[in-house]
């Protein structure tokens, strides 16, 4: 199993440095409820992390 950034080793290597030094995404959770303004944010380029949903 590969990826566009490396292959597995690589990607293993990645994550146990993040994991190290305690790198974590940036993320925006909301409830699945505001999706159509979600889509609207992403849409119109303005959501700044990634999107997660709470079910």
């Amino acid at each position: 199993m590969g990826s566009v950034v490396g292959g597995r080793r690589f990607m293993t290597e990645m994550l146990e440095f993040a994991a190290i030094h305690q790198i974590k995404p940036m993320i925006e959770t909301m409830p699945i409820s505001q999706i159509n303004e979600a889509m609207d944010k992403v849409l119109a380029n303005k959501a700044r992390y990634r999107n997660c949903f709470n079910f």
